[in-house]
């Protein structure tokens, strides 16, 4: 039979309630008195009244602060996993790092994306042509047409020039030709001037007429000839050839625009990964600050998101005696005032352990109930050194105790010890030759031999009462 880790039925076996009364104090001065009742209707009720008999409101709030907020057993905590070890030491600390671990898990997965990001534009960047001959905007169809209009039109000014010169010049030459036709004319007519007369007075009017025609065009031939001395034409082979490379002009520049863009682009990414970057370092530094100021039980402890870290390094590649001296030193920190640091599976640990245990534990004016497992032998003495014994779920070295309250005092500088902190019959250990049988056994470590310090045993009693308590 083993010992039960908690009662699931206290009442006995015809009766109708069952109370568990629990006295705290400090020396030999009563603090509070603890009643748990249990009746077969109904849940359990809690009364936690001070000492002058009054119940208090809060007494949930008073056993968690006297009994701690968990169980407290440095073996099991190193059973954890490194995550529950991190929350359990996080909330010793008081300190809760998740917002920046979040904020930085945050800040690195968009520090990666932007990393990511800025590696293909730059990528693009490269890979895009650029020709440093084409101009910085796209090249106009319509303004070339206009253009080319322009210098048409200016030059068919040109050509209506050639041939007013050309009609003048034609028209000098009839004239000219008249006038000398004229000549002869009149000297024909001078000698038939008697005949004649009437013609000659006409074709001399005629030749006035003709010699002012004749001195219009001339200057009118001469400024047209001036006109087109001073007149330049247009060559329109550059523009013409132009309009035939105008797509291969445009497709330069647009890539150009490309390469440009995408440039800037760059300039961006790198510009949000720095500031990425920087969120990130000064996230850790927040962070790093954080975990300095905390106040941990231990030089050299410290956190992260999924696991302590103990000396800069993993807690689970610390040595044996460094994670027994860490688990004791946190356990310590998470005990109640009047609840004692049980280690249920204390077997496991070597006197090296233990002793680091119990000097911890002196330090900090601690308890420690370690319990292992002893072989009973055939003259009924025991393998283990141990305070007290039990076997098939009694005492071996005393009669059943019938208790109806258990005291249970926690260390008083003050006040010297009661005489019997723990209502439990005197143990006479190793005189009982009468059981024959062992199974798990508990054994009450002492921290402390000082006369002011408690040193009763613990009764599987007095420990289901208080797992009771506190469930």
């Amino acid at each position: 039979m083993q010992i039960p880790r908690s009662l699931t039925n206290p009442i006995k076996e015809g009766a109708e309630e069952a109370n568990i009364r629990v006295l705290l104090g400090a020396g030999s001065e009563v603090e509070y008195k603890i009643v748990r009742t249990f009746k077969k209707s109904g849940g359990p009720t809690l009364l936690v009244l001070n000492a002058n008999g009054e119940v208090e409101q809060q007494g949930a709030q008073i056993l968690k602060e006297l009994l701690g907020a968990e169980a407290v057993d440095p073996v099991a905590w190193l059973g954890k996993q490194p995550k529950d070890q991190r929350d359990v030491l996080a909330r010793l600390v008081g300190l809760d790092i998740t917002s920046f671990d979040t904020a930085i898990d945050e800040a690195r997965a968009r520090q990666k994306e932007l990393d990511a990001h800025q590696s293909k534009v730059l990528a693009r960047v490269e890979e895009l042509p650029w020709y440093d001959d084409a101009p910085a905007t796209e090249l106009s169809a319509t303004e070339l047409t206009a253009e080319l209009q322009k210098a048409t039109d200016h030059n068919q000014k040109g050509a209506a020039l050639r041939a007013k010169v050309q009609l003048a010049e034609s028209e000098l030459n009839q004239a000219s030709s008249a006038l000398t036709q004229n000549h002869i004319d009149q000297e024909r007519l001078e000698k038939e001037i008697a005949e004649l007369t009437a013609r000659l007075s006409a074709k001399r009017a005629e030749s006035t007429m003709l010699a002012e025609k004749v001195t219009a065009k001339t200057a009118e031939s001469n400024d047209a000839a001036q006109a087109l001395s001073e007149f330049v034409p247009v060559d329109t082979t550059a523009i013409t050839t132009r309009m035939g490379e105008i797509d291969q002009v445009n497709q330069k520049v647009r890539a150009n625009a490309a390469k440009l863009k995408a440039r800037d682009e760059w300039t961006q990414a790198e510009s949000e990964l720095a500031e990425q970057i920087e969120t990130v370092n000064r996230l850790q530094l927040e962070k790093k600050k954080a975990l300095s100021e905390a106040k941990f039980p231990v030089p050299g402890l410290s956190f992260d998101a999924n696991q302590i870290i103990y000396n800069e390094q993993p807690f689970a590649q610390a040595s044996m005696a460094e994670r027994i001296r860490v688990a004791t030193s946190i356990m310590v920190g998470l005990r109640g005032r009047a609840c004692p640091i049980f280690i249920r599976d204390a077997s496991t640990l070597d006197r090296k352990s233990l002793a680091i245990i119990a000097e911890i534990a002196e330090q900090h004016g601690a308890q420690v109930i370690a319990e292992i497992v002893a072989n009973q032998e055939e003259d009924g003495q025991f393998d283990k050194d141990c305070t007290f014994y039990v076997v098939d779920g009694k005492r071996a070295d005393a009669p059943a105790p019938q208790l109806q309250e258990a005291l249970i005092y926690w260390p008083s500088a003050s006040s010297s010890p009661p005489s019997h902190p723990i209502s439990w019959p005197s143990p006479t250990p190793r005189e009982s030759k009468s059981f024959t049988s062992s199974s798990r056994v508990a054994r009450s470590t002492n921290t402390s031999r000082s006369p002011s310090r408690w040193r009763g045993p613990c009764s599987p009693l007095t420990r289901s009462a208080l797992s009771l308590l506190v469930k």
